[in-house]
């Protein structure tokens, strides 16, 4: 029986060595297991973008590139975006964190876009999350847009704020300013007046119709210029940098959808002039479609062999 006893005893002092050097496994475990965001850098001062690796923290925002629109990372762990001048409301995500300036958005190298409250010194508790994954970048638009990409080409959006203004006004804004968007001040025929391509996206910028030519075929007048088509013009200048020729005005075919604000000229394509031996000439065409262009005409289409035309509907 003693010897039973001392077996039991024996055993039973074996296995809490055993436990508590599980434990000390464990914590040592534990202790090397960090986030895979737990370390990362803050985004540039300025810049409209978060990229993979960076975070936005506490009081922090991303400014798009016109200015207009910023989105803050609040000390009181919303995120919101503001229009400006005048900061004025325009989205939130509705989070909150637990200890005011504890808190970070994170775009994490695994993909995911993740908000962190860091209120707990021993781990950073995930409060909201994209659900995302890949490598992307976080972007605030001039239209008002906080769109998350892939890095990928051509980029895919995977989430929005759903909060882009798709006004003609605020459209034309964003191509007057687009450093890839170049408008040309007369027209192919030489003619110079106030309806060339820069001038009609100034003046609709200014909240004011297009100018209509008044020579040829032209109609004269004035044409509110379609947002479909605007958007189209810069969704291309995300791939391609572009020279624009004609919007409203100039002389065009009888009829030409140009005079109801619904198209635009593209005569040079990445710096390359418009020829059938432009490489990317066709693909651009495509894509034209791809976005709701119902006439897409280029090099092999008669009269069109020095530019690719681009017309949406008739609203």
């Amino acid at each position: 029986m003693d010897q039973q006893i001392v077996t039991l005893a024996r055993t039973a002092r074996q296995l809490v060595t055993r436990f508590r050097m599980l434990v000390l496994l464990a914590g040592i475990l534990l202790a090397n297991i960090v986030p895979v965001f737990a370390y990362p850098a803050a985004a540039a001062a300025g810049a409209d973008y978060l990229a993979v690796n960076e975070r936005l923290g506490a009081g922090q925002l991303l400014l798009s590139r016109s200015g207009q629109y910023q989105v803050e990372m609040q000390n009181d762990g919303n995120l919101v975006i503001y229009a400006n001048p005048g900061h004025v409301f325009r989205w939130q995500l509705g989070t909150r964190t637990r200890i005011a300036g504890q808190v970070f958005l994170g775009n994490q190298n695994d993909g995911n876009l993740v908000m962190y409250d860091t209120s707990d010194p021993n781990r950073y508790i995930a409060i909201w999350s994209t659900g995302t994954s890949g490598a992307n970048t976080l972007v605030m638009q001039d239209d008002g847009n906080l769109v998350l990409y892939t890095n990928t080409v051509p980029r895919v959006a995977l989430w929005a704020s759903d909060t882009a203004s798709s006004s003609s006004t605020s459209l034309a804004s964003r191509i007057r300013d687009n450093g890839r968007i170049a408008l040309d001040t007369v027209h192919v025929s030489g003619v110079r007046d106030n309806a060339n391509a820069r001038q009609n996206i100034v003046d609709t910028a200014n909240g004011l119709k297009a100018a209509r030519s008044c020579y040829g075929t032209a109609p004269c007048g004035y044409v509110t210029l379609d947002p479909r088509m605007l958007q189209g013009m810069l969704t291309l200048s995300e791939t391609y940098t572009l020279r624009i020729s004609e919007i409203a005005g100039g002389s065009h075919s009888s009829g030409s959808l140009h005079y109801a604000g619904v198209a635009f000229d593209v005569s040079a394509i990445n710096g390359v002039g418009m020829s059938s031996k432009n490489p990317y000439y066709g693909a651009l065409m495509q894509r034209c479609r791809n976005l709701g262009a119902i006439e897409v005409l280029g090099p092999g289409s008669p009269g069109h062999d020095t530019h690719v035309h681009c017309a949406w509907s008739r609203p």
